[in-house]
């Protein structure tokens, strides 16, 4: 019903800024990589982006992915898939790609056994103690990630989210009445996990992810916070206050630091500063944006697409400026262009590459 995926976010955000996460689906099967090339997209045009080609619906899945949020012109190719045969250490091919900074998908790659066995809403309730979880509640299941960055320069500005803290069984609680007593929520959820890096330095994490059950809607709170978080005022990263002793186990027996290391060492990437775990549920998408880091992404429950484009590709995709609260985010609506406003975008034809996880992907 719900969506739980970890993550730790491996790529490089100098190649591949700007971010586009998409949501997902039932109970999938083991799916069919995608073509690695497309057929030619259509030509740029303006207003709605509805009647998305049937190449991006999901295949060999157990449910209809909610529809492609992009216009259909925008993707031209899909993101590799490398085997990891259940190892916990990349394949040459895998650290071909770590090497480039380019995007690919790790399938197979034993990097956190016991969040994929175990994590899921129902053990969070129950092994994530802290009553100051940081929650987003959206009308709409868009998120902006603002987190209330002032608007020091005073842009004409709506407040797209609005912000909160709670606990884990009251972000259930909250999810299960609006969702009016569809499925038992706090039994059949997911989580994530994932991590951040500094200044294009990183590895390990989670976002959002998104699976739906049958006669779902729109879920329209969004959870993310960190476990672990390189802060001068901390004494040590790791969170442990906020984790029962399930949970520590987890972390201190299961997840594969060989993996990060040689992932770090492959891409010249500096030490681990953030691992955050995001949990949402159906039809959550995230606007386009870009990270100031390189990203490691675990997908522990439901799937998630995304739709990535090249740094070079920045100009086109016209950001907010320097000081606004959403600056970091594309202006564009990726559901309707407007190309008379933003003439430059109609330059994207093709050239979106589209990934698509399923668990245990990364």
């Amino acid at each position: 019903e719900d969506a739980t995926a970890a993550a730790g976010k491996l790529l490089d955000a100098r190649r591949y800024p700007f971010l586009l996460l998409g949501a997902t689906l039932s109970q999938p099967s083991t799916p069919t990589p995608p073509e690695a090339a497309l057929a030619d997209p259509p030509t740029p045009s303006s207003g709605s982006c509805s009647g998305v080609p049937p190449r991006w619906q999901s295949r060999g899945a157990g449910g209809a992915w909610p529809s492609p949020r992009f216009c259909n012109w925008l993707p031209g190719t899909a993101c590799p898939v490398v085997d990891c045969a259940g190892s916990a250490l990349l394949p040459p091919e895998a650290v071909g790609f770590v090497e480039r900074g380019a995007p690919c998908i790790l399938r197979g790659l034993s990097v956190f056994p016991a969040a994929m066995a175990k994590w899921s809403f129902n053990y969070f309730s129950k092994e994530l103690l802290s009553t100051e979880l940081s929650v987003f509640d959206s009308a709409d299941g868009n998120y902006s990630y603002w987190y209330g960055k002032p608007n020091s320069a005073g842009f004409a500005f709506a407040q797209p989210t609005e912000h909160r803290n709670c606990s884990f069984h009251e972000f259930l609680r909250r999810r299960c009445s609006r969702r009016g007593g569809v499925a038992p929520c706090p039994g059949g959820g997911r989580a994530l996990a994932g991590g951040r890096g500094r200044g294009g330095d990183s590895i390990g994490g989670v976002e959002d992810a998104a699976v739906a059950g049958a006669g779902a809607g729109l879920e329209s709170l969004y959870l993310q916070d960190v476990f672990w978080k390189d802060h001068p005022g901390r004494e040590h990263p790791f969170r442990s206050e906020i984790m029962g002793k399930s949970l520590m186990r987890d972390w201190e027996h299961s997840l594969s630091w060989e993996t990060l290391a040689q992932v770090q060492q492959a891409g010249r990437l500096g030490a681990l500063t953030t691992s955050s775990f995001f949990c949402s549920g159906v039809g959550a998408y995230s606007r386009p944006h870009y990270d100031q880091n390189s990203n490691l992404y675990l997908q522990v429950r439901g799937a998630k697409r995304w739709l990535l484009f090249a740094p070079e590709d920045g100009a086109m995709l016209y950001a907010y400026p320097k000081g606004h609260p959403l600056d970091r985010k594309s202006r564009l609506d990726f559901e309707a262009l407007d190309l008379e406003a933003f003439p430059g975008a109609a330059g994207l034809r093709g050239r979106g590459v589209v990934a698509e996880l399923w668990p245990g992907d990364v």
